[in-house]
């Protein structure tokens, strides 16, 4: 059995069928399948891969694999679900290989349907939020400034820790942070307000971004995702 991508463009879905041993070689194929693939698809779309049928994969293909995940991010897709069995080598390949990483965290599913299932309930935000690993910030509350790191980010809000500030939900604020990146050289300043708030941590939503801004926001996160966690 042959992996394999296939592109329902009814439904705006790219699924990617992991089949037996994954090598390398095969990796390349399927990621210019993908490529054809995206191609066809709008932004937002959502991605399932199905590895439930898929024993293992050669750890020379890890970054291969990577690559693939990240021209599918830069493409600005929707949710990402894989389907995995629990008790396959190839499960605990690909969830270690997310957790020693920043960046998008896919959601995991036992089934094809079940996978679907929760595509449909998904939460519908104006682009993904991805996981950084103490990035620092600065922030702006009532013209006094504060110290404090995003835990995750995304075009249209961010979730932060601080031990010096807690806002109240509704405050307005301005945050001012840089990615470590040395590819990704932006300085952002960006406004919004506060939507949700816990203890030492509070999420905003942005005032909305111009499109170029907003380009420019995303094509850092995604190369800021490559990064191992510290």
């Amino acid at each position: 059995m042959k992996s394999r991508v296939a592109t329902d463009i009814a439904n705006n879905s790219l699924n990617i069928m992991f089949k037996g041993i994954i090598t390398k070689t095969e990796l390349k194929g399927l990621y210019t399948d993908i490529r054809f693939g995206v191609a066809d698809l709008k932004p937002e779309f959502n991605v399932i891969s199905d590895f439930s049928n898929c024993r293992l994969m050669y750890l020379n293909g890890l970054p291969t694999f990577r690559k693939i995940f990240h021209y599918i991010l830069s493409n600005k897709s929707g949710e990402i679900v894989r389907v995995i069995h629990p008790k396959r080598l190839i499960s605990k390949q690909i969830i270690n290989a997310s957790l020693l990483r920043k960046g998008y965290k896919p959601i995991y599913a036992s089934t094809i349907e079940e996978a679907e299932e929760k595509i449909k309930n998904a939460v519908k935000r104006d682009g993904l939020r991805i996981e950084l690993h103490e990035l620092s910030v600065a922030i702006l509350y009532n013209d006094v400034k504060h110290d404090g790191h995003i835990l995750n980010l995304s075009t249209s809000g961010c979730a932060i820790t601080s031990t010096s500030i807690q806002p109240n939900h509704g405050d307005l604020l301005q945050i001012k942070f840089a990615f470590a990146n040395k590819s990704s050289p932006d300085i952002f300043n960006l406004k919004g307000s506060v939507i949700r708030v816990e203890s030492y941590t509070f999420a905003m939503d942005f005032v909305p971004l111009d499109s170029q801004k907003k380009s420019t926001l995303w094509r850092c996160l995604v190369d800021e995702s490559e990064g191992e966690v510290r």
